[in-house]
Parts: structure tokens; sequence; C-alpha cells
């Protein structure tokens, strides 16, 4: 087993890098005034970015039962691509792969997932799939470092 150390400071680190970008993506990316209320409710937000997968879940039936027709809009506000994006930014994919330090995939054991800042990094595997839960795609404990092979299979 693969252990990364203090993982609940880092969960809640990565809320706090990304809580002010989504809150604006919130805001410039839905008409919805009922899931803006919603996500822009730090509590949910919170538990969205930062919560452990058992949370996640349980916001899975709000989503599914109140919010099936703002698909597009969530895709837009939780966009693992904009994360991923390789600009100047104070914090993405390949700073938050710095701070867990894996150095090997947790799934084969075997490949080497080492990170050269805005150049090389292993990919992040969704537990639960970005395109059916596109809300979770920038979950923290729904990004599994992995290499490519174990990614795609």
């Amino acid at each position: 087993m693969i252990r990364i150390n203090n993982l609940e400071r880092l969960a809640r680190e990565h809320y706090g890098f990304l809580e002010i970008d989504l809150k604006k993506r919130i805001n410039n990316n839905t008409n919805s005034e009922e899931l803006k209320q919603l996500l822009l409710s730090n509590s949910i937000l919170k538990k969205i970015i930062s919560g452990r997968l058992e949370e996640i879940i349980e916001l899975q039936n709000i989503f599914r039962d109140n919010f099936n027709n703002y698909k597009v809009d969530i895709e837009k506000i939780f966009s693992y691509e904009w994360f991923c994006r390789i600009k100047v930014k104070k914090y993405d994919a390949y700073k938050l792969m710095q701070k867990l330090n894996v150095t090997v995939c947790p799934y084969c054991n075997r490949q080497y997932t080492f990170t050269v800042m805005k150049k090389v990094r292993p990919e992040f595997d969704h537990f639960l799939n970005k395109s059916k839960y596109p809300q979770f795609a920038l979950s923290f404990y729904n990004l599994i470092p992995s290499c490519h092979t174990c990614n795609h299979k």
C-alpha cells in the first residue's frame, strides 16, 4: 500500500486553493439560482471538493434528483480540463501531484509517476467517472494518481 502523509491537511488545502476560483466559475457558468445557492453554500462546496468519498457519494442524490438538467453547467464549473491547463496559476494538477508526492502508480505499483512542473505529471484516475459525475471531477478523494496504462484500463 502506498502511504500519503497528511491527507486531511492536503484535502483542506485543495479546497482552500480552489474555493475562490470555483465560486467565480459558479457565478459565471450557470443561470440556475437554485444550483448557485446550493453550490455557494460553503458546506456543500467544501464537501464536494474536500469531503471523503463516502460524503461525496451521499451528495450524488441531491444532484441526481434536482440538477440533472444542469449537467453542462456543472461540467463547466468543475472542469477537470481547466484544472489541468498549463498556466501560471497558484494551484493546478501539477502542484497537487507534487504535494501528494506519489512516485509510483498505486494500482500496479510498477510504473513511476514523477512530476516535472509544467512538463510531465502522472494522470489522475477518477474513481467516480467525471463524465457521469462531473460535480466530483475536482474532488480531492476522487483524484487518484496513476500511470497512463492503469488509468485507461
